[in-house]
């Protein structure tokens, strides 16, 4: 009977170790796009990306940021489909 608990236990934490690898390397792959297109966005503003960011700043002040930006329940739907929507972007131009 302790051996089958034991496996059993074994089982389950081996379970639990792969999904805790599989979530590690899904924001592995997230830091590398957001740094991606964070090095593509400065590329393309260079010396802009400053006085867009005192504008951003001074925008922000005139017109705060809405809360529901931050709420998870509003915002987790909508970057999964603005995910899924690049996924089947980026898809179909590799396919074209």
């Amino acid at each position: 009977m302790l051996i089958v608990q034991c496996i059993s236990y074994v089982h389950t934490a081996a379970l639990n170790c792969r999904a805790v690898m599989l979530d590690n390397e899904h924001l592995r792959n997230l830091v590398n796009r957001l740094q991606s297109e964070l090095g593509r966005a400065q590329s393309v503003l260079g010396k802009d990306a400053q006085s867009l960011h005192r504008l951003d700043a001074e925008a922000d002040q005139v017109n705060p940021t809405p809360s529901w930006v931050f709420e998870s329940e509003t915002m987790t739907p909508l970057l999964v489909a603005y995910d899924h929507r690049i996924k089947v972007s980026s898809h179909v131009r590799w396919r074209g």
